[in-house]
């Protein structure tokens, strides 16, 4: 499962500010800030554990490096994401 959602949006509505804190020097209030969550089942998560080295990000692909393997790079539509654009918070982009 894949989800992307506007986080800064979020911090609005449930009031944990504190995440600007977390964030520290890297947080500017005049962006958005949009968060991508997978989340895997325990087979996979053991594999992930094992043989993941980096994995990024952006808003079209993938790039995935796996022990062994080197770099992929993987399009989103790939991992069933699809690739449509969208304005989340006046920041248009793909997802």
């Amino acid at each position: 499962v894949a989800r992307i959602y506007d986080k800064t949006n979020e911090i609005a509505g449930n009031g944990h500010d504190w995440w600007h804190e977390v964030w520290g020097t890297a947080f500017d209030p005049d962006r958005t800030v949009l968060r991508v969550e997978f989340e895997f089942d325990t087979e996979r998560r053991t594999l992930l554990d094992e043989f993941l080295v980096r994995l990024d990000v952006f808003a079209d692909h993938l790039e995935v490096e796996i022990s062994g393997a080197g770099k992929l790079n993987v399009a989103l539509h790939e991992v069933g994401l699809r690739n449509r654009s969208v304005e989340i918070a006046g920041v248009e982009g793909p997802t």
